[in-house]
């Protein structure tokens, strides 16, 4: 099965409108501090609207249709690089994920 994920940004699912310029998702937990999110959209053509820094994102993740919430994030960071657009340092509101140290990445 292939990793798959939703986004939902202000409670309105993103996932199919970044989905073509996506390049990577990253949760992680070390188990002291809050979880964090990073996303990494492609950018070329600056077709990308970027989202404010207090906007909250829900992450959905697993493989094909069998997708498990992981929690919702504040956006605190928006990094652009021409190419690139990183929301990073996502600060996690809510966890649905007790496990510490724990680590996903979809690309």
């Amino acid at each position: 099965m292939k990793p798959n994920f939703k986004l939902l940004a202000d409670n309105q699912d993103i996932t199919d409108a970044i989905r073509s310029r996506f390049v990577s998702l990253t949760l992680s937990n070390d188990g002291i501090k809050n979880d964090t999110l990073s996303i990494v959209i492609d950018d070329r053509g600056n077709e990308v609207v970027l989202p404010r820094t207090d906007v909250e994102i829900e992450c959905w993740l697993g493989y094909g249709d069998d997708l498990y919430n992981k929690g919702s994030f504040e956006v605190d960071e928006v990094i652009t690089s021409g190419i690139s657009v990183l929301l990073q340092k996502a600060l996690g509101l809510t966890s649905h994920s007790n496990q510490s140290r724990t680590h996903a990445n979809i690309q």
